[in-house]
Parts: structure tokens; C-alpha cells; sequence
């Protein structure tokens, strides 16, 4: 599923998976199986942000003895499947038992319904304190992250990504930490983090990619300028 904006705390109990999210300020609701996303509580006065959640219920810690499915067998559908990447279970395309789907993991799409293919097709953009990439196009076999999430490193554990720009060839793109004060260079896997620019670019806004040159050029709009920086190949 992918209209979640911003989870936090996650539980699961009988046959809904619970929530809370920092975007809808609440708690929320969905069937294990699928179903459409309940918000089943919520306070929005003050910015109350839901955190940690549990379901606490006693049939969440059954005795050995309590359980109705003691020595009843169930087949799990996944172990005679051949999905290249993961297999989830969902209900079968009767809607009354058990079945499952092949999905991919992060940065690949489905074909044929069991392989993965790597896709270099997809949206990036920065978001406060993290730089993320979309696929455009939503497929309920894909995850919706077309890589990694990339967010501040232990070390620094603040951050304020405000721009982002691509490198196709060179395989990574730039983000810009204004908070740190430093452009950074990625791959899309996350590796090979290095920084390309480092102070006097708090005001940076913009910046675009001359991947001829190998040229970053970026708008300072504290000190009014243009600037542009050699980028060296890696």
C-alpha cells in the first residue's frame, strides 16, 4: 500500500496492522489481506504526534494450550512459489482462503508476474530530512520506493535536504544538507557518500547538472549569486 505519508509506530492484532502516522496525526487501520485505511483515532489540536503503538489484549500472548489452530496444519502458498524477489500471502482470487503475490523489493518491478527487473525510472525529490525516489507510475507488486531512503547518518543526526539533482551517467545525484552546509554526491543505493561542496552554501537553492562539463552550477540567494563547482569523476 502506498498512502501512508509519514508512519511511526506499527503493531498488528487479529487481522488488521495498526499504525500511527506524523502526517495524519492518528492512529490507522488496514486488513492484513487488504482493505481501505480507517482512521480510527486521531487529535490534531496542539500537533499531538502518535508514536510507539501495542495491542494489548490477552489473546496477543495465548497459552500452548489456548490456541484454536493447536495441530491444525496450514499450508503457507509462498514455499512452492518461484518469485524472484518476495512473496507475500493474500487472500486467493476467490476471496476465501489463503494465496499470494509476488512483489519486488525496493528499486525493482514486477514482469511477468515472478521476475524483477532493476528500474532507472522514477521520480527523486527532497524532503526535509530526507531525499527519496518514486515511481511515477504506482504498481501494487512494487514497493513504492524506487531506492533507499537517504537521511542523515549517525553522526549527524540533524538535517535540511532543500535540493536535489542527478548525475545519469555518472550512475548518483547531489542533495543538498543546508544544515550542514554541504553538497553531497550518492549513489542510489546509499553508497559512496562524499561531499563535493562543503561551506558557504547555506543559501543555496537551486542547483542544476551539466553532465557535458561535468559542472554543478546553484543559486545562492544570501549572497545573490551564481555559483558553479568541477565535479570530479568517481
Amino acid at each position: 500500500m502506498n498512502n501512508v505519508p509519514h508512519p511511526f509506530g506499527l503493531t498488528i492484532f487479529d487481522q488488521y496492522l495498526y499504525w500511527t502516522d506524523w502526517t495524519r496525526l492518528g492512529v490507522m487501520r488496514v486488513e492484513k489481506f487488504g482493505s481501505p485505511t480507517d482512521v480510527i483515532w486521531t487529535k490534531k489540536e496542539n500537533n499531538v504526534f502518535p508514536m510507539g503503538i501495542v495491542a494489548y489484549h490477552p489473546m496477543t500472548q495465548l497459552g500452548p494450550q489456548e490456541s484454536d489452530c493447536l495441530g491444525l496444519k496450514i499450508d503457507n502458498p509462498c514455499v512452492e512459489t518461484d518469485c524472484q524477489g518476495m512473496c507475500i500471502l493474500s487472500k486467493d482470487t476467490d476471496g476465501l482462503g489463503i494465496g499470494y503475490r509476488c512483489i519486488c523489493p525496493i528499486g525493482q518491478k514486477l514482469i511477468d508476474g515472478k521476475r524483477c527487473v532493476d528500474s532507472t525510472d522514477y521520480l527523486l525529490f527532497s524532503s526535509n530530512k530526507v531525499v527519496r525516489g518514486i515511481f511515477p507510475e504506482i504498481d501494487q507488486n512494487s514497493l513504492s520506493e524506487a531506492i533507499l531512503p537517504i537521511s542523515p547518518v549517525s553522526q549527524r543526526r540533524i538535517g535540511m535536504y532543500f535540493e536535489v539533482e542527478c548525475d545519469i551517467h555518472g550512475n548518483s545525484f547531489f542533495y543538498a544538507d543546508i544544515m550542514d552546509n554541504t553538497v553531497y554526491r550518492v549513489k542510489p543505493d546509499g553508497e559512496g557518500s562524499a561531499p563535493v561542496l562543503v561551506t558557504h552554501n547555506d543559501g543555496l537553492v537551486s542547483m542544476s547538472f551539466d553532465w557535458l562539463s561535468k559542472q554543478l552550477y546553484y543559486v545562492d540567494n544570501i549572497r545573490n549569486s551564481l555559483e558553479v563547482v568541477k565535479i570530479s569523476e568517481q
